[in-house]
């Protein structure tokens, strides 16, 4: 059993900073869910969400990044689907992420905006800029 304390606390703007932008078609969204079933994780960090290129230690990065549940790039189909079914996919997992998971739609948001595809289907007022704007926040 991994101990949560041990791995080190990277971040999406971290991930982000070293992999760059994820196009959609080899994008693997990693992430540890907060609890399900009333039952805290073993491993992983909780709540933390990250995106990597596929590769062949993708499973490598997800262990050092501290997440333990993986999908998108992952899947043998996803390279063979169209873009459109990728990012409805892409949002269908969002949704189960947040709400399945416990993990933080600013989170998630955070995480998915090094996916071009994912910054290109967002209008210029998500949530987001309207809840910040909303609390007076530029």
């Amino acid at each position: 059993m991994q101990d949560n304390t041990q791995i080190a606390p990277l971040d999406a703007l971290t991930c982000s900073s070293i992999f760059g932008d994820v196009p959609l078609k080899v994008a693997m969204i990693g992430w540890t869910p907060k609890g399900r079933f009333g039952k805290t994780p073993l491993t992983g960090i909780p709540g933390k969400i990250v995106i990597i290129p596929k590769t062949n230690d993708g499973r490598d990065w997800f262990r050092h990044l501290g997440v333990t549940d993986s999908t998108g790039a992952c899947w043998s189909a996803w390279k063979t689907w169209t873009k459109e079914k990728r990012l409805l996919k892409l949002y269908i997992e969002a949704w189960h992420i947040i709400a399945r998971d416990g993990v933080s739609p600013e989170d998630v948001h955070a995480a998915f905006m090094v996916i071009p595809e994912y910054r290109d289907s967002l209008s210029g007022e998500t949530f987001f800029s309207w809840t910040n704007t909303l609390l007076g926040h530029p």
